[in-house]
């Protein structure tokens, strides 16, 4: 995320001109404020993430996050991807963690949707959910992630 606010500003007036809900991005921690405040104007989310070389930890650790988001609005929040969501043990303890700062969840196997998915409706969660096109298995994440919505559908 650029650390400018005219250059955030303008892809939160992007990101709302397409209907997007929540932006994911990587974000220096000094920039919060900032970005709280555009997520309130704009009222789009931001799931923070790791995506730098050496800059893991900021949000990778729930309690890093929980820490950096104490206070702060419920429009800030994580993204859980391979990298994190296993960081305090298993995928579901870090989502009963952070419980609602999810605001998005990568998958990357298929197997994953089986309980991760369950886990964040019995929590009243709704993050968006994102598979990584170029991943191997890809389409069958997507596919698995289909079936297990049908599922708890009904």
């Amino acid at each position: 995320m650029p650390a400018a606010e005219n250059v955030c500003r303008d892809l939160f007036q992007f990101a709302r001109r397409l209907g997007v809900d929540v932006i994911i991005c990587d974000a220096d921690p000094s920039s919060v404020g900032m970005l709280e405040k555009l997520c309130e104007e704009y009222q789009t989310s931001v799931a923070l993430r790791d995506s730098a070389a050496g800059k893991t930890g900021r949000y990778s650790s729930p309690d890093n996050a929980l820490e950096l988001l104490r206070g702060r609005s419920p429009r800030l929040g994580v993204a859980l991807t391979s990298q994190n969501r296993r960081s305090d043990g298993t995928p579901l303890m870090t989502i009963r963690k952070l419980g609602e700062r999810v605001l998005a969840i990568q998958l990357d196997k298929p197997s994953e949707a089986s309980f991760v998915l369950p886990e964040i409706a019995r929590l009243g969660l709704s993050p968006a959910i994102f598979v990584n096109p170029e991943a191997e298995g890809a389409q069958a994440c997507l596919e698995a992630i289909h079936e297990t919505s049908l599922k708890l559908a009904y």
